[in-house]
């Protein structure tokens, strides 16, 4: 493991990432450290430096989400690898983040043994999950991504329009009047999304949606 390395602690607890900064000196004593407390921050400080080895990157950020800022990152071209640390287990983040070709997963509670593991597996080229986390991603992958992607074959996009506004709390009368069409075609979209679904009633068919991160 090299120790002469430059990395960016990202997360808007400014504790936590004291906390952090302090574990990273103790196992990579010879760090360079930069710390960003939001999106924008990140941004800005690698308008100054782009010369980053290592991000350890909270999911969720109070003006942006961490995949929204991995995007970013690969949109610029940053050559540095990426550990996402989270307070959730939510092994659809962690199926999106692979795509985005994340290093490592942790949760907020990990010590210094644990980040030293994780540093090693990476730059053995490989990927860092928890045991916990591989199983989750190994269960949601053969059951919850199955059914959410058949979802997505077979809704429309005006569906999906309509299903977004009612997690949003619109009536139909509202979304009627949002996409431009008529009331009773929205009722046909409704009906269908709650067949779809498998659902009771729009509110049962908004929370199936929301199990299956089909929408937020």
């Amino acid at each position: 493991m090299d120790e002469d390395i430059n990395v960016l602690v990202i997360d808007d607890h400014p504790s936590f990432v004291e906390g952090v900064s302090l574990i990273l000196q103790s196992i990579l004593p010879g760090a360079t450290i930069f710390t960003a407390l939001n999106g924008l921050g990140a941004k800005n400080l690698l308008k100054q430096t782009s010369d980053i080895d290592l991000i350890l990157l909270d999911i969720d950020l109070p003006d942006c989400t961490g995949l929204d800022l991995i995007t970013y990152f690969r949109q610029i071209k940053l050559i540095a690898n990426i550990i996402i640390i989270t307070g959730a287990d939510d092994p659809d983040i962690i199926n999106q983040a692979l795509k985005l070709h994340v290093n490592g997963f942790l949760t907020k509670d990990f010590d210094a043994k644990t980040l030293t593991e994780c540093i090693t597996v990476i730059d053995n080229d490989n990927v860092f999950l928890t045991n916990k986390h591989a199983s989750e991603l190994k269960n949601y992958r053969e059951s919850l991504l199955k059914e959410k992607q058949l979802i997505e074959q077979l809704i429309s996009q005006r569906q999906m329009q309509t299903l977004i506004m009612i997690a949003k709390g619109y009536s139909n009368i509202e979304i009627a009047k949002s996409l431009d069409i008529s009331e009773s075609t929205v009722k046909t979209h409704v009906s269908s999304l709650i067949a779809l679904f498998e659902a009771d009633n729009r509110t049962h068919c908004v929370a199936e949606a929301r199990r299956l991160k089909v929408v937020a």
